[in-house]
């Protein structure tokens, strides 16, 4: 006997947004990983749970405030007149150098540096040394994570240019996923790089 479950349209969207991140996220950090020469199915399937579950929670949340909320927001700031375009109901919604720009904003430094974290904290576990990893290897991400950023301006602002301006809603969490793959793996190499 087959059971039927009844989901909403936004409860499928956000279900398959969550089978997104897990597959994107975790392939994209295996590439990472066999660049880098060490596989590991512990942070392989972590970072999967992560991008199914932080990641797929919070980006389309970001994604939908930059559709709506910010703009109406930014409507008093002078400045912000460069990144706004009014639409059919004469509101101002950001412009596509606005959206690029919030997407750039959202994944920051201190947005590589957790993922950093993310993959440090999973690597210990996979290698049997989370409680002997000491701190201030952690702390040194943040240095780690600007270095990386900074490089990674050129193609964080066409791939935000495109996931922004070129994708519906529906699909941005997809296209971030598979932007954020992209950067996870130059994120993976700039730790060495930098030496993390």
């Amino acid at each position: 006997m087959a059971v039927k479950i009844n989901l909403s349209s936004q409860d499928r969207n956000q279900l398959l947004d969550m089978v997104r991140g897990f597959f994107v996220y975790g392939i994209g950090d295996l590439i990472a990983q066999i660049i880098l020469g060490q596989t590991s199915i512990t942070r392989t399937v972590g970072i999967g749970l992560i991008g199914s579950t932080v990641y797929a929670l919070e980006i389309p949340l970001w994604f939908r405030i930059i559709e709506n909320t910010f703009c109406r927001a930014s409507d008093k700031i002078r400045a912000c007149r460069l990144f706004k375009e009014p639409n059919q109901n004469n509101q101002c919604l950001l412009n596509y150098k606005g959206r690029t720009l919030m997407a750039l904003s959202y994944f920051n430094p201190l947005w590589i540096a957790r993922h950093m974290f993310f993959i440090g904290l999973l690597n210990a576990i996979s290698n049997g040394t989370l409680f002997s990893s000491p701190f201030h290897i952690y702390l040194s991400l943040l240095g780690i994570a600007w270095k990386s950023f900074i490089i990674n301006i050129p193609i964080t602002i066409i791939g935000n240019y495109i996931v922004q301006n070129k994708l519906s809603m529906k699909y941005r969490l997809t296209g971030s996923a598979v932007l954020s793959s992209i950067c996870a793996i130059w994120y993976a190499l700039s730790k060495v790089i930098f030496k993390g």
